[in-house]
């Protein structure tokens, strides 16, 4: 009797401990594939990424316990985290290729031919539209870092400024100056200097120069409007210029007809010059606004002050943009300038500011 009871409580000792090493040997076999599988990872790329994902859903099946006794754990959260950081990098990387793609259109546009101040506009628009295009393809992207998607935020609205702006060059010097300098060109240059800083913005060699001036908040030129004055400074002190106004002269065209071509005339800048500063006040000197103040047609060329003159009432002939200078002298002058009959503007540039006369 007793050695029965002895067989039974053997057999049900060995019972429960089979189920015991075989409930213990599946544990230790999920944990060991876990901890064999983060093993494997190696090192982390971009393609690593749907092994981290598998072997992570394997970690988290294991129950608390098992969890315990993965030893490994902490290289499969550092490959999480430098797989995140990997997949940051290249998000940011084909932003800023994109960004480059469109700065590089923009500026070929920029250089596109233009008759007039509306094909002008024209041009600009396309160019502003082509960085838009390329920078609004990343504006949903999952950026963790937080700095590098503020600057493509300010970016883009800075973008959506110089559009809107744009709307005033030549005519409305409140909103271009506004919305296109300070809302949008000072704005997107200072995203420009921080991804070429911080970030590694690069564009094509040929594209340097441009990308260089692009940075340069001192290259933006606001708009001046008549009657208001700019400060330069020259060799004799610094001097204040208002503008007056611009003319066409027919008066002056019929006096210089053996000068000029049939598709030529006159017009006069009406300027009004303060020396604040010339030293000697008893001998004048001669002041060359040519130095200090340039006038260009619309596509660009620079057009030369002409060399003879005639009288003006109320101004003095500032032929060749040459004239006498006093200290504290205030003093109104005309100059004047051969244009082609089919010149649609001129831009009159000093310093960083420019004012554009449409004829």
């Amino acid at each position: 009797m007793k050695t029965g009871r002895f067989k039974l409580y053997n057999a049900v000792l060995m019972c429960t401990i089979i189920i015991f090493l075989l409930t213990g040997c599946g544990t230790d076999k999920d944990v060991k594939n876990v901890i064999d599988e983060i093993d494997s990872i190696g090192d982390v790329a971009l393609e690593s990424e749907e092994k981290i994902i598998t072997v992570e859903s394997e970690y988290e099946a294991l129950t608390e316990e098992q969890k315990g006794k993965v030893s490994n754990v902490d290289t499969l959260k550092k490959a999480r985290v430098d797989l995140d950081n990997l997949k940051e990098k290249k998000l940011e990387k084909d932003c800023l290729v994109d960004i480059a793609v469109g700065l590089e259109l923009s500026w070929d546009l920029n250089e596109a031919p233009f008759s007039s101040n509306e094909e002008f506009i024209k041009n600009y628009k396309d160019a502003i539209d082509e960085e838009l295009e390329y920078s609004r393809k990343h504006e949903q992207d999952s950026f963790q870092n937080q700095d590098f998607k503020d600057i493509l935020t300010k970016y883009i609205s800075a973008l959506e400024h110089m559009e809107k702006g744009i709307e005033g060059y030549g005519t409305d010097a409140a909103l271009y100056n506004s919305e296109y300098i300070e809302s949008g060109y000072i704005v997107r240059a200072d995203c420009l200097s921080k991804w070429k800083t911080s970030y590694g913005l690069s564009v094509d060699s040929k594209y340097e120069e441009k990308l260089k001036s692009s940075i340069d908040e001192n290259a933006a030129m606001k708009m001046t409007e008549f009657g208001e004055t700019v400060q330069v400074s020259c060799e004799y002190g610094d001097a204040q210029i208002t503008f007056e106004d611009v003319e066409i002269s027919k008066e002056w065209t019929n006096y210089a007809e053996d000068e000029l071509t049939d598709d030529q005339e006159i017009i006069l800048l009406k300027l009004i010059v303060k020396n604040i500063s010339y030293e000697d006040e008893w001998n004048p000197g001669m002041m060359g606004l040519e130095n200090y103040l340039w006038v260009q047609d619309m596509s660009g060329i620079t057009i030369t002050p002409m060399s003879s003159a005639w009288e003006y009432a109320g101004y003095e002939n500032a032929a060749g943009a040459f004239f006498e200078i006093r200290k504290n002298e205030t003093k109104k002058v005309v100059v004047p300038y051969v244009i082609s009959k089919d010149c649609k503007g001129i831009f009159i540039k000093a310093t960083n500011d420019f004012l554009f006369f449409a004829f």
